[in-house]
């Protein structure tokens, strides 16, 4: 991207536009501190963005291209949840619960079948609703989307704009990547780049087709798509405006840092996980299923605990002993190894405005190591109802297998932080 400047008004709704490939979503994410730039500042409030960012984060929204709320979760329980993780301590249940009824009537989901339906039966302009009012549960002052609109029909389009216009005039700025002509309607104003990242435009909607010297928007695009006509629209741009200055006067005062409480986000992320491995009744029954079918196959292949050595001395087999351990491995592993990458843009998002990395780790550990210690219960019981006392006392050997299994949720979770995808 090209050098860059340009302001946004506090309470305007803006588009930013422009051809594919030229750096709409990596300015959002700069002007959002989700990338910081290579040069330059971001200021916002009147306060350099990177450098008070743990002061503003919570002041801004954030709706990635992808969903950042669970499929297997209720809209209620997803917004109630994110509201547990963000809104202040010791808040009570009931005024949580008003204030998402609130953002979901405030958003066109506040009938009851759409709040108690799960988010992946949601279309995707609900879905997208859904997200935002996530965001929308702590007030931002200033909210960014990336392209909201492209996987929407354009009769959806009309009234999920009508919803962030709502949005905008309750006073948050909304700022929103798109590459859809018909959304221009509901802004006031635009930010047009042109292709290798130069900055074109950036002022009020109704000036854009008459600066450009065109009649419909396709015009506009067809133009800036050729570099030479982009540089030199930027070049001009940068002449006008070269010396221009943010009036000071003008800058709402900066928010007040509301600090996480790290038991507080514990207990509520243990809470959701654990709501999301029982609300999945067929991702819970393979997980129960895995050790019985397991146990049946070792029950097969192994007739006795022991072994005969020289002189028909018994003993140990140490291959049964081999494959308990390989089962409570691979349990282990299996379950923790999609549990990071599959909810990763919920991470980063919840990461972004306040969520702690330890709270967050330790919630994964609690819920999976519960359910090692369940899967591995019924792994030993069947075995012990086959071959009895000669596999030991069931207590040790439980504590055996749960161990194992604990350390191979965290080899699980670590590949699934490391890998890019579920697959």
């Amino acid at each position: 991207m090209k050098r860059t400047s340009l302001t946004i008004r506090a309470g305007s709704m803006v588009a930013v536009m422009g051809p594919s490939g030229c750096g709409k979503s990596t300015l959002l994410k700069v002007l959002n501190g989700d990338g910081a730039p290579t040069r330059g500042r971001v200021y916002l409030f009147g306060l350099d963005l990177y450098n008070h960012f743990n002061l503003l984060k919570q002041s801004i929204g954030y709706v990635p291209q992808e969903d950042i709320v669970h499929r297997d979760l209720t809209v209620e329980k997803s917004l109630y949840y994110a509201a547990k993780l963000r809104l202040p301590d010791g808040i009570p249940d009931k005024v949580v619960m008003g204030r998402v009824f609130e953002v979901l009537e405030s958003l066109g989901l506040g009938a009851k079948d759409l709040r108690e339906s799960r988010v992946g039966r949601l279309s995707g302009g609900q879905r997208k609703r859904v997200s935002i009012a996530v965001e929308m549960l702590t007030s931002p002052r200033i909210l960014f989307l990336d392209e909201p609109t492209s996987p929407l029909d354009p009769e959806t389009i009309e009234d999920f704009l009508r919803c962030l216009r709502s949005i905008c005039d309750a006073g948050t700025t909304v700022v929103m990547v798109t590459h859809k002509p018909e959304d221009l309607n509901a802004v006031d104003e635009v930010v047009f780049m042109g292709t290798s990242g130069y900055l074109s435009y950036a002022g009020a909607r109704d000036d854009l087709l008459p600066y450009y010297g065109g009649t419909r928007i396709n015009e506009v695009y067809a133009l800036l798509s050729n570099p030479q006509t982009s540089r030199k629209f930027y070049e001009e741009r940068n002449l006008r405006s070269r010396g221009e200055t943010e009036s000071s006067s003008s800058r709402p005062r900066a928010p007040k840092l509301q600090k996480a409480q790290p038991f507080n986000q514990w207990w509520w992320l243990v809470a959701r996980y654990a709501d999301l491995k029982v609300g999945n009744v067929r991702n819970l029954l393979m997980a129960l299923l895995q050790p019985v079918f397991i146990a049946i196959l070792v029950l097969l292949v192994f007739d006795s605990v022991y072994d005969e050595g020289p002189g028909g001395v018994k003993l140990g087999n140490q291959r049964l002993v081999f494959f308990m351990a390989i089962t409570s491995i691979f349990l282990g592993v299996f379950s923790g190894a999609k549990e990071i990458v599959s909810e990763s843009a919920v991470y980063r998002r919840e990461r972004q405005f306040n969520l702690l990395l330890v709270p967050y780790l330790f919630s994964k550990l609690t819920v999976l190591t519960i359910l090692s210690v369940v899967q591995n219960t019924l792994f030993l019981l069947l075995l012990h109802m086959r071959y009895g006392g000669d596999l030991g006392s069931f207590g040790p050997c439980l504590l055996f297998m749960v161990f194992l299994g604990f350390a191979s949720i965290l080899f699980g979770l670590m590949i699934s932080a490391f890998v890019s995808s579920e697959e």
